[in-house]
C-alpha cells in the first residue's frame, strides 16, 4: 500500500513515527505524547540538548502555546526530515477596499474572493456593496471595517 493511499489520519500518524525512528538513528532519546491533541508531539534529548517537536505534513504556524514552550516543527521535504522554527503569527492587513483582515498566507492580499474580483476589473469605484457591511457585523466573516 502506497504512503498516498492511507487516510490522512493514518499517513500523519505513519509520519510520527518515521519521525521518532529518525530522530532515533540521530541519537535522540524519544518520547512520544500519548494524546493526540497536545501541543507538542515528541520530546527528544541528547545529551544536554532537548527538542520539543510538532511533526507537520508542511512547514506551518503554531499556536500561541506551542510559541510559548519552544517548539519546533519536525516535517518533511524532498524525503528528508527538517526541523525549523515554527512561522511567526498572522499579522493582520488592511485590504484595499478599507477592509481589516487576518492574513492567513503571506500571497493573501485582499478580505474576500470578491474583492480579489473587483480588483482585478479594476478596482472599486466608492464602497463595497452595502450588504457585505451586513453580512459582515452577523458574523460570517472574519473581517472588519476601518473607519
Amino acid at each position: 500500500m502506497a504512503e498516498s493511499d492511507l487516510h490522512p489520519k493514518h499517513r500523519g500518524a505513519a509520519n510520527e513515527l518515521e519521525a521518532v525512528l529518525w530522530l532515533m538513528n540521530k541519537g535522540y532519546e524519544v518520547f512520544r505524547n500519548v494524546s493526540q491533541h497536545g501541543s507538542i508531539d515528541i520530546i527528544a534529548l541528547r545529551g544536554t540538548e532537548e527538542l520539543r517537536l510538532d511533526v507537520c505534513s508542511v512547514l506551518k504556524r503554531g499556536s500561541k502555546e506551542q510559541r510559548e514552550f519552544g517548539v519546533k516543527c519536525l516535517f518533511k521535504e524532498d524525503g528528508e526530515f527538517k526541523i525549523e522554527d515554527i512561522l511567526p503569527p498572522l499579522a493582520e492587513v488592511v485590504c484595499e477596499c478599507g477592509n481589516v483582515f487576518i492574513q492567513k498566507q503571506p500571497r493573501h492580499k485582499f478580505c474576500s474572493a470578491a474583492c480579489r474580483n473587483a480588483h482585478a476589473r479594476g478596482g472599486w469605484t466608492g464602497n463595497p456593496p452595502a450588504r457585505w457591511k451586513n453580512w459582515r457585523l452577523a458574523g460570517r466573516a472574519s473581517v472588519r471595517r476601518r473607519d
